[in-house]
């Protein structure tokens, strides 16, 4: 499972690099990537064709894998509490756009995410758009490996 993860962490970082992505959205990529499967550490990996069989079942898993990382890894603070936020950015719904503005987490689509952009004052061209240069705004994750 570690290989596994090291792997979708360097790809993703690489696919990144291809898509000139910013630092910021580099590293958040490789982070997810590096740790989306660490709930299954804590429950065991269930594959997503028995998960997806059953209905309800890929909520049910979810919902446990959250409840795990709080009561094993967040409750003892196995993790410093300031790292804690990006940490549940990166294992839960690790591969759906958003963004963290003023603290507050959004679920964007490229297009929502340019107008925030725009709004917030900077031109962004496109979703690979550099936003190192504003501590308002990072982008949490879009890419999908």
């Amino acid at each position: 499972m570690l290989g596994h993860m090291l792997i979708v962490a360097i790809l993703s970082y690489l696919f990144s690099l291809e898509i000139d992505a910013c630092p910021k959205r580099r590293a958040n990529n490789y982070f997810t990537g590096l740790f989306h499967d660490l709930p299954e550490v804590l429950t065991k990996d269930i594959i997503s064709p028995v998960k997806r069989a059953a209905t309800g079942l890929d909520r049910f898993v979810k919902d446990f894998e959250r409840e795990e990382m709080e009561r094993r890894i967040y409750g003892p603070e196995l993790i410093p509490k300031a790292w804690q936020p990006e940490m549940r950015m990166f294992t839960e719904e690790g591969f759906v756009s958003k963004v963290t503005i003023d603290s507050h987490v959004r679920h964007t689509t490229c297009c929502s995410t340019s107008m925030i952009w725009w709004r917030g004052g900077l031109a962004a061209s496109s979703v690979s758009a550099c936003l190192c240069g504003s501590a308002r705004i990072e982008v949490t994750n879009t890419a999908s490996v």
